[in-house]
């Protein structure tokens, strides 16, 4: 992640911050719409993302042949 120091405290430069607003959006939970909530699964039954808030019960697996 790209910083700058200003006055003494470390900041994150333009790029970077809009860099983390698109990711984050990306990652928006279609059923909640908390962003940054998907998160990726994968092991050897399937893949897929959910949602990472216990309240929500938003999941998208795909099942491995």
């Amino acid at each position: 992640m790209a910083r700058f120091t200003s006055g003494g405290v470390s900041k994150a430069t333009a790029n970077t911050v809009a860099a983390m607003r698109r990711s984050a959006e990306r990652r928006r939970c279609p059923k909640c719409g908390r962003g940054s909530a998907l998160k990726f699964h994968s092991d050897e039954y399937g893949f897929g993302s959910y949602c990472r808030w216990p309240d929500c019960d938003y999941e998208r697996i795909t099942l491995r042949e």
